[in-house]
């Protein structure tokens, strides 16, 4: 899965106890409007990924509709780390 781009930009260390996340629909990088219960893959800047799957959609006029997302911690898959350095931990 990690070889996948990734669906959405997520910030890992956003996550709430339960697991979910808020995303803008600017971090959308398929460009694609996410349909509730959709399957998507979630990755960060450092190359992690997750799959999780669109909970609710939020329109938050003017600004770009909100999404909630449900991440599967279970999935969560680490960069492979550069030579000399330590994997991430998965999310709490």
């Amino acid at each position: 899965m990690a070889s996948q781009a990734r669906d959405v930009w997520v910030d890992f260390n956003e996550l709430d106890p339960a697991g979910r996340i808020t995303v803008y629909a600017d971090a959308v990088e398929t460009h694609d409007e996410l349909a509730i219960g959709a399957q998507i893959l979630v990755g960060d800047e450092d190359g992690n990924t997750a799959t999780a799957t669109v909970l609710t959609r939020h329109p938050d006029p003017p600004h770009p509709d909100l999404y909630t997302l449900q991440v599967d911690r279970a999935s969560f898959a680490p960069h492979p780390p550069v030579s000399g350095t330590s994997p991430p931990d998965p999310p709490n």
